[in-house]
């Protein structure tokens, strides 16, 4: 169960007799677990659409979405979970797109981080991407599905 907290774009977990809690659920698919960085790619696939709900049930359960300050302590990066972050960002990069340069242990160096427009790991981007969304147009109640490349599939050992 979920809950919009008032006045602030923030959500959190409730309980059932909590004022305005919600039913919010997410089937979800581990992946890819790299035991060297202590990450994990999920696939997950909300069957109801709470505010932050992803957000919320994963850094309730104590494992935070990779650069979400909002809802867990994942803020401060280790090395190669930073080099991770820069890599789902910019998944065009040479180091993306190298192979042999695949994190863990690939450092961008000074200068290619001078010249990157996303800033530090600990901005305010996070490692949630969706691989397609459906809804219904408001203006003409017609479904519409956008659906995104999986090139960061490739970035996973």
């Amino acid at each position: 169960l979920l809950v919009k907290l008032p006045n602030q774009a923030k959500a959190s977990v409730a309980r059932s007799q909590d004022p305005g809690a919600k039913l919010a659920q997410t089937r979800m698919k581990l992946v890819h677990y790299d035991a060297k960085l202590d990450c994990s790619l999920l696939e997950l696939h909300p069957i109801t659409g709470r505010m932050h709900q992803l957000r919320v049930q994963a850094a309730s359960r104590g494992h935070c979405i990779l650069g979400d300050s909002l809802y867990g302590n994942c803020s401060r990066l280790s090395d190669g979970r930073a080099d991770l972050l820069r890599l789902l960002r910019e998944p065009d990069s040479p180091e993306a797109r190298n192979p042999s340069s695949k994190i863990p242990g690939n450092q961008l160096t000074e200068d290619q981080q001078s010249k990157t427009s996303y800033g530090s790991p600990s901005s305010d981007w996070i490692a949630l991407r969706a691989e397609s969304l459906a809804f219904f147009d408001p203006r003409n109640a017609q479904a519409v599905t956008v659906t995104a490349e999986k090139r960061w599939a490739e970035l996973i050992p």
